[in-house]
């Protein structure tokens, strides 16, 4: 049809989306996206919509995870005030992000003692 107006779509923002009540917090999964080369596995900790694919788009970055660091670089590197954030609005975490929080709370209680 030439010439036909399209009404464009009024896309909310995922902020403004998830701030609301009515919001299904549901669908919002804390879990890794692998990066890095062949061999060289490298991972960030994102909050996503758990019906996007693993490299697709996220709603925040939240740390990141690398298990061949070297003994200078940091292995592990997490926010765990918006890990806690996202938790508390609902959002799952996988199980490997679970063990990877514990480690981190682990690893600072001994940094601070």
């Amino acid at each position: 049809m030439r010439g036909a107006s399209i009404e464009p779509r009024i896309s909310v923002g995922f902020a403004a989306f998830f701030d609301s009540p009515e919001a299904p917090i549901d669908m919002v999964t804390i879990r890794l996206t692998r990066h890095g080369a062949k061999h060289s596995p490298f991972y960030h900790v994102v909050v996503t919509d758990s019906r996007k694919r693993q490299g697709g788009l996220s709603l925040e970055n939240v740390g990141f995870f690398n298990p061949v660091a070297r003994k200078s670089e940091p292995r592990l590197k997490l926010d765990l005030a918006r890990i806690e954030y996202w938790v508390g609005k609902g959002a799952k975490q996988s199980d490997r992000v679970k063990t990877l929080v514990k480690d981190f709370r682990k690893q600072a209680s001994q940094a601070a003692a």
